[in-house]
C-alpha cells in the first residue's frame, strides 16, 4: 500500500509542475479532463490508456482516475464523506 501511496504522490507531484496543474490530480485523470481542449493532452490520454491496458490489463485508465477524482477516492475514507459549505465559516 505505501508504494501505491508515493507512486500517486510522486504522479501529483509532476502534474502539478506541469503547467499549473492542481496538487492533488493525477496525470492520467487531468489528461481525461483535458482532452478535448488540446492534441497534446489527448494524445496523452491515449498514451496512458495504451500503457496501462498493455501492462495491467486496466481499460479506460484515464477516464476511471478521473471518475475517482470527482468520487474523492483518493482521500481518506474520513474525508470522502465530509461536506463542509465555505458559507459556515
Amino acid at each position: 500500500m505505501a508504494l501505491k501511496q508515493i507512486l500517486i504522490a510522486v504522479d501529483q507531484l509532476i502534474n502539478t509542475l506541469i503547467d499549473d496543474g492542481y496538487a492533488d490530480e493525477t496525470i492520467s485523470a487531468r489528461a481525461y479532463r483535458m482532452t478535448y481542449q488540446s492534441i497534446g493532452w489527448h494524445d496523452l490520454h491515449v498514451a496512458i490508456d495504451w500503457f496501462f491496458r498493455v501492462f495491467f490489463n486496466d481499460y479506460n485508465h484515464c477516464y476511471n482516475s478521473y471518475l475517482s477524482e470527482l468520487k474523492r477516492k483518493q482521500l481518506p475514507k474520513e474525508y470522502q464523506t465530509i461536506r463542509i459549505y465555505a458559507d459556515f465559516f
